[in-house]
């Protein structure tokens, strides 16, 4: 099971927080803040708009691309440049693993 580190909590919400709970003090997770890790974050996440299930999907293709390539799909020297590339580019798809390339 992966957990890539962002949870939504279905109870006891803060309304000032769009569906996600905030303690006292504490406004880092709501809408409008980028958390995550660049590399394989969803354009929604860093756009730092509400993010949902969908998010972790997004997440996981990345670590499948990764998995299959040898190579991050988006990462690039920055954090900002990361982001860039997710919002703005999309990954090598020649780099996956051809159908002829299996033993």
């Amino acid at each position: 099971m992966l957990d890539f580190g962002l949870a939504k909590a279905t109870a006891d919400v803060d309304s000032r927080s769009d569906g996600l709970v905030v303690p006292a003090g504490d406004s880092a997770t709501r809408t409008g803040v980028v958390m995550g890790t660049a590399p394989y974050m969803s354009p929604e996440q860093a756009n730092g708009e509400k993010v949902d299930k969908r998010t972790d999907i997004w997440a996981f293709g990345c670590v499948l691309y990764e998995m299959l390539t040898g190579g991050a799909a988006f990462a690039k020297t920055s954090g900002a440049e990361t982001i860039g590339a997710v919002l703005c580019r999309d990954p090598v798809w020649d780099a996956l693993p051809s159908e002829d390339r299996h033993p």
